[in-house]
């Protein structure tokens, strides 16, 4: 395979985190403080993130939480919204390529494309046709330890996707015997559940964590919601119901002639006025129904003082259903039906224009015209630590994940519709005027133009880094962190539209290798051990990252 460079980004990132008291606050008591924790925002052990808050939601609030979701307990932090790429939603930044209905973390709703989601400190493989972005609730709730969030620029620390700040989903370890959760919820037409059960084992020198989650909510219809409607008219806004309904319109450019709801249908009870309206809208899915299975697992074994491995990983698979409208459509009848009827008023001519919706010949949401599909991944980490001399510690990881994406549907097909629309035959012709029910025959025909939108992602990501101190200041230990890093990325989507006799399949591949080098550094200024009146802490952070793309080739063709 042949790369040529792309472009380079050289990042760089400077902080500072002050805290000032009165003379009479007490120092920061050090022999207090916690086991050293490594935390989101920084390569450097023990070192909280400089010049940006840390944002951390712990077990005890996971398990306090409604939400059954990871997605839902991050959505009652207030950084992160529910736009973009949603259940509910596929307006926004992503939005329209998330045809598979899932899910990512949006910090400030400037988009979920500039969010990085970890799962400990590691990238996840994105989801969706397109590649676009990691699905937190591939992982188990009943798995997760705590969520860490820095809403800030990250692009220093972890690379170019992490422009407004990073989420990091931690992972339980240190876990004896056996532990189950369960969740329901009900609401007006709706209802949720989660099941979850992990199992652990911890010994001298290491630790074992699986876990696993089912998850399920029912769809939430927009019938089942009186707000959810076209009509605004009652709230100072305007009528968007559409005019393709049934009964439907006959349309000569900007006359309307609106088909009697009851009584013959004929050119003479045909004349001019206003329109059929109905709410086609009303019958999609405000949430799909969704069920998703996930599993979790975590490692970690020492084999002396100096050298440790650790293993991680997920794999969670979703299968959805959405509902949308049953078709509607203007469609031309010619002459030569056997249900014509024209206006008497309307001018001569061969050909009208009717605008119809099918509701009425397969009901207003019918399955058979449902989104269905699912979305599976899974992602594996490895790798070693290295006790070094002077308190240095290396690490040393490879990440591999794959996700595989389908989204399906049914709709009416040109063809046949043409010649239902054109035929003579009462037993092949479909009338659209309603003045007699369409056949069975006649309507299996219409419904077969299928559209599958595939998608793939492999993602394959080596890491070498260590962290430690340099030298000492009054304020304490200058810490130091440097790495490399090589990330590859490749994703398969495309399209297979068409009959379903013989569809055609075009397919779209795009691949890309980011290679990284970064160095960050931690100063404490003053600290507990040499603060002064009006500074009891200092700190000042430098962090630099190098990034070098290669342009993978891009393939588009037709198979």
């Amino acid at each position: 395979m042949r790369f040529r460079k792309q472009f380079s980004w050289l990042m760089v990132s400077l902080g500072a985190s002050v805290a000032a008291h009165g003379a009479d606050a007490p120092a920061a008591d050090n022999a207090d403080a916690l086991e050293e924790v490594v935390v989101t925002g920084t390569n450097i052990r023990g070192v909280a993130p400089t010049g940006s808050a840390m944002i951390a939601v712990d077990r005890s609030m996971i398990e306090e939480s409604a939400g059954v979701t990871t997605s839902a307990i991050l959505l009652e932090t207030p950084q992160i919204m529910n736009f973009g790429i949603t259940e509910s939603s596929r307006s926004g930044n992503g939005g329209a390529g998330n045809i598979t209905r899932g899910v990512s973390i949006n910090l400030r709703g400037i988009s979920p494309f500039a969010t990085l989601t970890l799962v400990n400190g590691h990238r996840m493989t994105p989801n969706g046709t397109t590649g676009a972005a990691p699905d937190p609730n591939v992982i188990p709730t009943i798995a997760l330890e705590r969520v860490e969030v820095v809403a800030d620029g990250a692009s220093a620390i972890y690379g170019s996707d992490a422009i407004t700040g990073v989420a990091n989903l931690i992972l339980r370890r240190k876990v004896d015997g056996a532990e189950a959760s369960v969740h329901y919820g009900v609401g007006d037409s709706y209802s949720d559940r989660n099941i979850g059960a992990m199992w652990g084992n911890t010994w001298s020198n290491g630790n074992f964590m699986v876990a696993f989650e089912n998850a399920f909510h029912s769809n939430l219809s927009g019938v089942d919601r009186d707000f959810f409607r076209s009509d605004l008219r009652d709230q100072g806004g305007s009528d968007n119901r559409v005019t393709q309904c049934f009964p439907g319109n006959i349309a000569f450019g900007a006359t309307i002639y609106p088909i009697p709801a009851s009584g013959p249908v004929t050119p003479a009870t045909l004349v001019p006025g206003a329109a059929n309206r109905c709410d086609n809208i009303k019958n999609i899915d405000m949430l799909p129904e969704a069920e998703r299975n996930s599993w979790a697992m975590t490692f970690d074994h020492a084999f002396n003082d100096r050298i440790s491995m650790f293993a991680e990983g997920y794999w969670s698979r979703r299968e959805y259903i959405f509902q949308v409208p049953t078709p509607a459509q203007d469609v031309v009848v010619r002459n030569t039906n056997a249900f014509y009827v024209r206006p008497g008023a309307a001018p001569a001519g061969t050909t009208e224009t009717v605008r119809y919706s099918f509701a009425n010949d397969y009901g207003p949401a019918n399955p058979l015209f449902a989104n269905t599909g699912f979305a599976r991944t899974y992602n594996l980490v490895g790798g070693f630590n290295v006790e070094l001399p002077a308190d240095w510690r290396a690490q040393a990881a490879m990440t591999f994940g794959h996700g595989r994406e389908q989204n399906y549907s049914l709709s009416i097909d040109a063809a046949p519709l043409n010649a239902a629309l054109a035929s003579s035959n009462p037993f092949t012709a479909l009338n659209v005027f309603g003045t007699s029910p369409n056949g069975a025959n006649v309507l299996a025909s219409l419904p077969t133009r299928v559209n599958i939108a595939p998608g793939r992602s492999i993602q394959r990501t080596y890491e070498l880094k260590a962290d430690g101190p340099l030298f000492s200041l009054p304020g304490g230990k200058v810490r130091a962190a440097v790495g490399v890093e090589e990330r590859y990325l490749s994703l398969l989507g495309g399209q297979t539209i068409g009959p379903i006799s013989g569809p055609t399949t075009t397919s779209v591949f795009s691949e890309r290798t980011v290679k990284s080098l970064f160095a960050e550094l931690a100063i404490p200024i003053f600290s507990g051990t040499n603060a002064v009146p009006g500074f009891q802490g200092l700190d000042l952070s430098a962090a630099v990252r190098r990034e070098d793309y290669s342009d993978g080739m891009l393939v588009a063709g037709v198979l």
